[in-house]
């Protein structure tokens, strides 16, 4: 069974930073007359686990590390918003940000636009750049792409909101103001090492947060009930 371990933020912020000024390059590369569609703009954010220094990759695996990013479309409503022309456009400009960059790879996958360093077929560390807008009821689409035989389908899908997952994380600060953070990695990794599903790590993420704010809910069920409160967190985790 495959076992997660933590990247040290030594080892991980360099390639943060290098991420990231490709980013930069495909921002002013959209910004140059000609090159597709110089009216698309777009932000971006280091999202989900990544967001939180919660860095991992498999024990001796040939995965490396990964980082998730999500592509923020600035622009106006319009013909640079058809989802099959924003991908396009934007694997383009990282087609092209990424030359001369440790990373050589670049992949087409169904939410992404992935790429990839490699050596000797081994995944030394990878990023998913995830497209995104928002609409004006602030709710967030993002670009997803699916085959039906040999057709490829380009579409704008809702994405589950991660809903007060950051009061979530208040209330265990409140309540755990030594260890709630200590909880968290443990079950964002526990979740990890059971990820049969496949699962983003954003979707791990959010899905830890919620499990060990449930039982925090438990616990202070117990407690009111019986005031040695035999109930502990850390017996959860041990499990």
């Amino acid at each position: 069974m495959q076992e997660y371990e933590f990247v040290s933020k030594s080892e991980y912020r360099p390639v943060r930073n290098e991420i990231e000024s490709i980013i930069h390059k495909a921002q002013r590369l959209l910004k140059h007359p000609g090159f597709a569609n110089e009216k698309m703009t777009f932000q971006y954010t280091l999202i989900g686990s990544g967001s939180r220094h919660l860095i991992t990759r498999i024990k001796g695996g040939n995965k490396g590390f990964d980082f998730d990013y999500n592509l923020i479309l600035q622009s106006k409503p319009g013909y640079y918003w058809n989802p099959k022309h924003a991908k396009e456009v934007l694997f383009k400009a990282f087609q092209e940000a990424i030359k001369g960059t440790n990373f050589q790879k670049i992949e087409n996958s169904t939410s992404a636009i992935t790429i990839k360093s490699v050596n000797k077929s081994k995944i030394t560390f990878s990023c998913d750049l995830g497209i995104v807008y928002y609409n004006a009821d602030r709710e967030l689409n993002y670009l997803h792409t699916k085959k039906t035989g040999t057709q490829i389908i380009y579409e704008w899908q809702k994405r589950p909101s991660a809903i007060n997952a950051d009061d979530k994380l208040e209330a265990l600060k409140e309540y755990w103001p030594n260890d709630y953070w200590k909880y968290v990695k443990a079950e964002y990794l526990n979740l990890k090492n059971k990820n049969s599903a496949q699962k983003r790590s954003f979707h791990l993420y959010i899905e830890s947060i919620n499990n060990v704010y449930n039982w925090m809910q438990q616990e202070k069920r117990t407690c009111a009930i019986d005031e040695d409160c035999p109930i502990r967190y850390i017996n959860y985790i041990n499990q």
